[in-house]
């Protein structure tokens, strides 16, 4: 499904949204919130990710993933994802929230991408994606300066 974002944003999405739910499978509960930086060298082919775990408290981490993302943060995109809840459908789901911007758009995306865990033949229960992955709001982008709450 096409949300409009830009090919970076829409790849670096996918990578948080693929780690958050190997976090999911392999771990017990909520996962910790984590970030990832895009690095603003002046070659696309030459910039690094960084990737960077908070928490394990929600909120705490939550908090520092945000404060470590500003105009002055030498990156070009980022990505924050935290253990949350949707609606879909008019039902509470658990969701992969991910915030997503980058320094040269005044709009960043919050993204939710439900998930649960089902029920395989023969393999136990897994945890998986569920639907498409939905744009809940546009903030402003932490790296071009409109700072969300």
């Amino acid at each position: 499904m096409d949300h409009g974002l830009p090919e970076r944003v829409a790849t670096l999405v996918e990578w948080i949204v693929a780690d958050s739910v190997e976090g999911l499978r392999s771990g017990s509960g909520p996962f910790a919130p984590h970030l990832m930086l895009l690095d603003d060298r002046p070659r696309p082919e030459d910039r690094t990710l960084h990737h960077t775990r908070f928490g394990p408290d929600l909120a705490e981490g939550l908090e520092q993933a945000r404060a470590t993302v500003g105009p002055t943060t030498p990156a070009t995109a980022y990505a924050i994802a935290w253990d949350g809840y949707a609606t879909v459908g008019g039902e509470r789901s658990d969701a992969v929230l991910v915030e997503v911007g980058t320094a040269d758009e005044p709009d960043a995306w919050l993204l939710a991408q439900p998930y649960g865990t089902v029920a395989r033949r023969f393999r136990g229960s897994r945890v998986e994606r569920l639907g498409d992955l939905l744009v809940v709001d546009r903030p402003g982008s932490r790296l071009g300066g409109g700072v969300p709450s």
